[in-house]
């Protein structure tokens, strides 16, 4: 039987697929993640303490014509993209990630959400908070927008466009994402 010479042996004296060489080529140098938000791979040099960017085309064709000059592995920007929009990027939520790093709060000592909700007025508070938090709390779901908004035309006119935009955006709750 012939030997494939794009593999090379493994540890326990198998051989490596191309793509396989390629996976430990990119471990090696780069740390990857899949922002789920953007539903886009990132990436940051192993060598310094830089940010996640996202992985642009001339990314992509710089990985591929870097495997190529280094290690002699030929192949496609587009088989370089498969690998990295699939599970060898973990996928994260930078969002939830941020506040799961934040340290924990005791909610006796600073209740900041409740110290938020006392600088909006509506009635019936403790169900608004209620609403304002438990959508957050569901995975896959942006739901809610909050449009506050003056009760009569007449009010709105007086307003520049700049404070019509401040007025208007917020957040607001779905009914029927409710678990209450």
């Amino acid at each position: 039987m012939e030997e494939n010479p794009m593999k090379e042996k493994d540890d326990i004296g198998g051989r490596k697929s191309k793509n396989e060489q390629i996976e430990g080529y990119l471990q090696e140098r780069y740390d990857f993640r899949f922002n789920t938000v953007k539903s886009k791979p990132e990436f940051r040099s192993k060598n310094g303490n830089h940010p996640f960017s996202p992985i642009t085309k001339f990314d992509l064709n710089s990985f591929k014509r870097e495997m190529d000059r280094t290690m002699g592995i030929s192949t496609s920007s587009d088989n370089v993209r498969a690998i990295l929009e699939s599970d060898f990027s973990p996928k994260i939520h930078p969002v939830r990630d941020y506040f799961n790093r934040l340290p924990r709060l005791d909610p006796d000592i600073s209740n900041y959400t409740w110290q938020l909700s006392q600088t909006v007025r509506v009635a019936n508070s403790d169900k608004w908070l209620e609403y304002l938090v438990i959508p957050n709390c569901y995975q896959g779901r942006l739901n809610t927008i909050l449009i506050f908004a003056p009760k009569n035309d007449e009010a709105l006119q007086s307003l520049s466009s700049s404070e019509y935009r401040r007025v208007t955006i917020g957040i607001t709750f779905s009914k029927r994402n409710a678990c209450l």
